[in-house]
Formats: structure tokens, sequence, C-alpha cells
């Protein structure tokens, strides 16, 4: 049986055999799949940190306690250092 491989897929096994790596579609298949699982989970861990310092954040502000009101001041009027 024959599969013929669309142009990015057949370039980057090409890639791969000039490199001395024999792959066939199935393992193709499962790297890119295993690819873009891995950027899916990345994705959706850091929007649950994003979501999570929302809240933190709003926790903060609803407790009176968010912000360092001298330390504000002095990043407004000196700007941000590195201690």
């Amino acid at each position: 049986m024959s599969v013929t491989l669309a142009p990015p897929l057949r370039e980057a096994r090409e890639l791969l055999r000039q490199r001395g790596v024999e792959a066939n579609v199935g393992e193709l298949a499962l790297a890119g799949a295993r690819a873009l699982l891995a950027e899916v989970e990345a994705s959706a861990a850091a929007e649950e940190r994003r979501i999570a310092l929302r809240h933190r954040l709003s926790r903060r502000l609803r407790e009176g306690d968010a912000f360092d009101v001298d330390a504000l001041d002095e990043v407004r009027e000196r700007g941000w250092t590195r201690a």
C-alpha cells in the first residue's frame, strides 16, 4: 500500500533521511501528535497559571492588602530596580 504524504510531511521525512533516520508514516504521525499534545498541555498550564494569578490578585484586592503603597510610589518616582 502506498501513502501520499503532504508536502510539509514529505519534506520533514526527507530531512530525517538525510540525517540517517528512517521514519515511517506512523512514527511521523505519532511524533507529530506528541508534539502537538505537548503544545496543548503547555498552553493549558500557562492559562491555568494566569487564572490562578488573577484569582490571587482579586483576593488580595478584596482583602485590602494588595499593594505596598510606598513601593508603588518609589517605582513611580525612580522606575524599576533590582535588589
